[in-house]
């Protein structure tokens, strides 16, 4: 049984120690990390990003001003999603990501979202083509960041992040959001948005019973140990 992704806690720990009392073997493995911060005044939280992507968007927002027509774009009613999900979907195919598996659930989900009044599905377009997309979705005072893209031939624009600020400002602003959250994934880049980052790890228990269970849990024991190894002489130097 795998249970992934899950935070450290009390229960994980619960879990892990209750396992050899029912003849089960627990390991417990790096899975992925949460990203998020909060956002309690919004020139704060922009004085408190990274000089680099500061000056990027300064840089680009500036070059956009004056040499090419653009426009941002959240759209949340439920009328808007077919079209728009349509340039989004226009945005991801000519972006670096690999092709949805399930090329309808993006669009159902936008739909579902946006009949609850939850979605804001951002766009930027620049000189009237649709470069950058980003899917959010706002509830209790968070917006969570589901899927973004942008073209990569127009990479030098930097439109994500110019996309993601414009966002950023607007739930801040319209919506009184105060918590950004980047869900699941540990791309670099997301340190310089967030501010806290949550490790989620994998529970696997098998079943000492069972000749499988039996070989797998000392196949987890053995890389645990491994892992606890490397770890140590990494930082002995």
């Amino acid at each position: 049984l795998s249970l992934f992704p899950m935070y450290r806690s009390a229960a994980t720990r619960s879990l892990l120690e209750a396992a050899p009392l029912n003849l089960m073997h627990a390991s417990e493995f790096f899975e992925t990390a949460n990203w998020h911060t909060d956002v309690t005044n919004l020139e704060d939280y922009q004085a408190a990003r990274p000089a680099l992507l500061r000056a990027t968007l300064r840089r680009k927002a500036s070059r956009l001003e004056c040499a090419h027509p653009h426009e941002f774009r959240i759209l949340s009613s439920p009328r808007d999603v077919a079209a728009a999900m349509a340039e989004f979907d226009a945005v991801y195919a000519a972006s670096w990501k690999r092709a949805e598996p399930l090329p309808g659930f993006m669009s159902d989900l936008a739909e579902v979202f946006a009949n609850r009044r939850q979605l804001r599905l951002g766009l930027l377009y620049i000189n009237h083509l649709p470069v950058a997309g980003q899917l959010w979705v706002v509830e209790q005072g968070t917006a969570s960041i589901y899927k973004l893209a942008y073209r990569e031939d127009h990479s030098h624009f930097s439109p994500g992040t110019l996309l993601t600020m414009h966002m950023l400002q607007s739930v801040v602003r319209q919506d009184g959001v105060t918590r950004i959250d980047y869900l699941t994934g540990d791309d670099p880049y997301k340190r310089d948005w967030m501010s806290t980052r949550e490790e989620m790890v994998r529970i696997r228990l098998t079943n000492l019973r069972r000749g499988r269970g039996l070989a797998l849990g000392a196949y987890d024991q053995l890389r645990a140990w491994k892992h606890r190894w490397e770890t140590r002489r990494a930082a002995q130097g």
